[in-house]
């Protein structure tokens, strides 16, 4: 049976190859992911839904470093990039919650 400090350093090898993997799919998808998050927040009318341009933000955040980085390229503050990524937030009740409104008011 592996040691504890086996199966930590199995784990973190894990994470890591998962955030290279993210950052790759993200750099693969950059510009659209980057119109999703433009199109959705600058403009009254949107055309995907909240989750939706929360998760672009969150595989943005990956390829950029980070919630303040992506707030500085795409003119938004570290405050509302967080408030944004709240929405894609793991199977959350913030999520589910976003979910069903955006039903409700289409």
């Amino acid at each position: 049976m592996p040691s504890k400090e086996e199966q930590l350093e199995a784990v973190l090898e894990f994470l890591r190859s998962s955030v290279d993997e993210m950052k790759a799919w993200a750099k693969e998808h950059e510009e659209f992911l980057l119109a999703v998050v433009l199109a959705n927040t600058k403009r009254k009318k949107r055309f995907f839904s909240l989750v939706v341009v929360a998760e672009a933000m969150f595989y943005l955040t990956f390829l950029y470093g980070g919630k303040k980085e992506l707030g500085e390229l795409i003119g938004m503050s570290y405050e509302s990039v967080r408030e944004w990524m709240v929405c894609a937030g793991d199977g959350s009740a913030i999520r589910e919650a976003v979910a069903t409104y955006e039903k409700s008011n289409t």
